[in-house]
């Protein structure tokens, strides 16, 4: 009853938004409060005001769901009050599917308002030459399995170990993002681009756009959200987004310091649901679903008590596109966890712990394999052997105290238990590979073998390990985001020239077109 009357009451809200800002839009007066992405759009024209000379032109992807289409247009006004004119490349049959009417809407068609617009259908007229599709077709059907796999939410090996189920579906696939890769390089014939803006560089269609533009050596920055902050994104240049390009950051962010020392302080007690001082970390998405300091269930406590070694595995959510492409000495996730899981099965003399990971519950419909329940069919009838559900209440740091290690695929968790004093090892390729903060195994065999010798000898992280790791933990979570879209990365909360933290927005649009140097790459 209580979710029906707040979703009753946001729907009324929308209602008065709407109508007002129609109103405001017949009257000839500023949009304040849109509820439409056309209203939104109203709101951007109408406070761009007079442009500067154009300076150059910008290729933006306008593809594959509302808040990239929605965000490129955006991101169009945005940078034609910088100087530059943008080219927005879209798929109709995709727009058709995402806005009632189509490329006929009433957002679609004001588009053309953003001054210097140019609008590239990449599936209009004729297909492009057999021999462009041609070109791109093995970077398709290379990358089809992975972008069918972050589609349904599942793992890669999923898709390579039943082919035949999923035939039809690569196949269509690897057709659309073959088709607009040509078409892509056939646009970018007789046009002189000084950027280019590419969503994901992992997603879908994204991975063989990038590699196109590459291939004709146009800059291209990545870009994702940043749902760890609510209207923050992240960018790469050249690379897919989510590849961090971690050294980069760490340089330009300059040596570690006691500031900074204070802030991941802050950030790791907020994770522990301890009270911190730091105003940056108010609405920070808080992963752990206890505090640190909550009692352990009697069952858990009665698990982890006694001398028996005692190892914490913590996996990423399946489906997350942060895990696309960085599998190493186990094919995925779930083989990773069934080999775990036969190894201490076969030897009572130590225990496991299995947390699933608490974001499986948070991303809802995403999700839809839970290792929690995976790891509780592989660990049925073996006693030595605890699995802790995604849903638990339970903090997984709260277990650090009481284990020798923890077995992480390449989530930051590894880090957060280095941090706190635990060692880690992981079983895929991290996005803080080589910085030695964490045990990276190059074989099955080495994997094992560490956990055996973790198993006779209690080692700790070094200072080296910890500073490294804390690091990281302030790049990732405070250094490299910017607040550069609505927070419910939708258009109809973004505000040309009035969003929550412009100075922090404005940086952030200056390094994309490169009136700033980008801090990540200096």
């Amino acid at each position: 009853m209580k979710k029906l009357v707040v979703r009753t009451r946001k729907s009324v809200a929308l209602a008065g938004h709407f109508v007002g800002a129609e109103v405001n839009l017949a009257l000839g007066r500023k949009v304040r409060r849109a509820a439409t992405p056309r209203q939104a759009l109203e709101q951007w024209l109408g406070a761009l005001g007079a442009v500067p000379p154009a300076r150059g032109r910008i290729l933006i992807t306008a593809l594959r769901n509302h808040t990239w289409v929605e965000w490129a247009a955006y991101c169009a006004c945005v940078i034609r009050r910088l100087g530059f004119e943008a080219t927005l490349v879209y798929d109709a049959q995709q727009i058709e599917r995402l806005y009632a009417g189509g490329t006929k809407s009433r957002f679609f068609t004001a588009l053309v308002r953003i001054p210097g617009i140019e609008l590239v259908d990449l599936r209009g007229g004729a297909a492009p030459p057999a021999a462009g599709q041609a070109k791109w077709r093995p970077a398709a059907e290379a990358w089809a399995p992975a972008a069918l796999a972050y589609d349904r939410h599942i793992e890669e090996a999923d898709v390579k170990a039943d082919e035949p189920r999923f035939r039809s579906e690569l196949k269509a696939l690897a057709e659309h993002a073959t088709l607009l890769g040509a078409s892509l390089e056939r646009a970018l014939r007789g046009r002189v681009f000084c950027r280019a803006f590419c969503f994901s560089g992992l997603i879908g269609e994204s991975k063989v756009l990038l590699d196109v533009l590459r291939a004709h050596r146009i800059e291209t920055v990545c870009l994702e959200g940043w749902a760890w902050r609510p209207g923050h994104m992240i960018y790469n240049l050249n690379a897919p987004a989510l590849e961090y390009n971690v050294p980069g950051w760490m340089r330009s962010l300059g040596p570690w310091d006691a500031a900074k020392e204070r802030e991941v302080d802050a950030y790791l007690k907020f994770l522990d649901g301890e009270k911190y001082d730091a105003a940056w970390l108010e609405n920070f998405y808080r992963i752990q679903r206890d505090a640190l300091a909550q009692t352990l269930a009697p069952n858990l406590r009665a698990f982890l008590a006694g001398a028996v070694p005692v190892f914490v595995l913590a996996p990423n959510v399946i489906g997350d596109s942060s895990t696309l492409n960085r599998e190493t000495i186990f094919g995925g996730q779930q083989l990773w966890l069934a080999a775990v899981i036969d190894w201490f099965a076969a030897r009572p003399h130590l225990k496991l712990v299995v947390r699933a990971h608490p974001a499986e519950r948070w991303i809802g419909g995403k999700c839809v394999i839970f290792l929690g329940d995976t790891a509780r069919k592989l660990a049925a009838g073996r006693p030595n052997i605890l699995v802790i559900d995604s849903a638990e209440s339970v903090n997984t740091f709260a277990l650090i105290p009481f284990a020798r290690a923890g077995l992480v695929w390449l989530s930051s968790a590894g880090v957060d238990f280095v941090v706190r004093g635990l060692p880690a090892v992981v079983a895929a390729r991290p996005k803080y590979t080589g910085l030695g903060i964490v045990t990276e195994p190059a074989t099955r065999e080495d994997y094992f073998a560490q956990i055996e010798r973790w198993a006779r000898r209690a080692d700790r992280p070094d200072e080296n390990q910890i500073r490294q790791g804390k690091r990281y933990l302030h790049m990732v979570f405070k250094g490299f985001s910017f607040e550069a879209t609505a927070r419910n990365y939708r258009a109809t909360e973004m505000r040309l020239g009035a969003m929550p933290d412009q100075p922090n927005h404005d940086r952030f649009y200056r390094i994309l077109v490169g009136d700033e140097p980008m801090p990540d790459i200096a």
